[in-house]
């Protein structure tokens, strides 16, 4: 049987790291956590990001943007 070919980009990434990290805390991000939620090899996310430090980099950019809307939100 074939395996289910899986398309896979850099947001798909970031969502699901963000996701583990808002039920589990910071300790669910790794690779082979994350990759286990998607369903991929591990080999697979470093096809689409460098390290875990850039999956970790692009969280906090979202994370500080959220933030940023909801204070300029706020404040208006």
């Amino acid at each position: 049987m074939a395996r289910e070919r899986i398309l896979l980009n850099k947001e798909m990434i970031v969502e699901k790291a963000w996701e583990l990290i808002d039920a589990d805390g910071p300790e669910a991000m790794s690779a082979r956590k994350i990759s286990a939620a998607l369903k991929v090899s591990p080999m697979m996310l470093y096809r689409h990001v460098e390290n875990i430090d850039a999956i970790t980099k692009e969280i906090m950019i979202k994370g500080f943007t959220i933030m940023n809307r909801d204070i300029d939100r706020r404040l208006q």
